[in-house]
């Protein structure tokens, strides 16, 4: 599976793909904003195993890609669609970007294009998202992507010693259908 927008390619992961991803989640950044998962070399192997994994799984309904920077193709993040019920078309969606991209529109065009993918070619019905309340970029990413604030879960994840709030979001196909973003026919 591969997508190419004008500034990023979206594709699988391969296997020279591992180092890259094992940076990008020991980042500072990173850390401090995703503070529930281990961002230990071991896990990030963990994690790089079960996305190649998912590749070949059938039927696929994890779909956990590369995203890389179309000027010299190097990994720059990682975006998912993971179908929670296949029955009521529902999956989640996932993204996180190398602080050095930032602020430049690349998560927003990365999102749309797994929102296209995840609605016409999967034929999904809802994509929801969930991020820690503390993480703005996160919660501004959904809103520009048009998803619909869900609820606020207080206190509803413990990491690290605290207490965190959480909020879910979500997007509906037909609501979806009806944002006037310049797609694909």
């Amino acid at each position: 599976m591969e997508i190419n927008t004008r500034n990023l390619h979206i594709r699988e992961f391969k296997t020279s793909d591992l180092l890259p991803l094992t940076e990008l989640r020991s980042t500072p950044k990173y850390i401090e904003l995703i503070p529930w998962e281990n961002h230990s070399k071991d896990y990030s192997k963990k994690l790089f195993d079960d996305f190649m994994r998912w590749q070949s799984e059938s039927p696929r309904i994890k779909f956990q890609l590369a995203i890389c920077y179309q000027e010299n193709m190097n990994l720059i993040g990682t975006t998912g669609i993971r179908i929670k019920s296949i029955n009521h078309r529902e999956a989640e969606m996932g993204l996180c970007l190398s602080v050095d991209f930032w602020g430049k529109g690349f998560a927003i065009d990365a999102g749309q294009e797994m929102l296209y993918f995840a609605f016409n070619e999967l034929n999904l019905h809802r994509i929801a998202a969930e991020t820690l309340d503390e993480n703005k970029r996160a919660i501004n990413f959904c809103h520009k992507l048009g998803m619909k604030l869900e609820g606020k879960f207080r206190q509803n994840k413990f990491y690290n010693g605290r207490w965190y709030d959480s909020v879910r979001f979500s997007i509906l196909k037909d609501e979806w259908n009806n944002i006037s973003y310049k797609y694909k026919s």
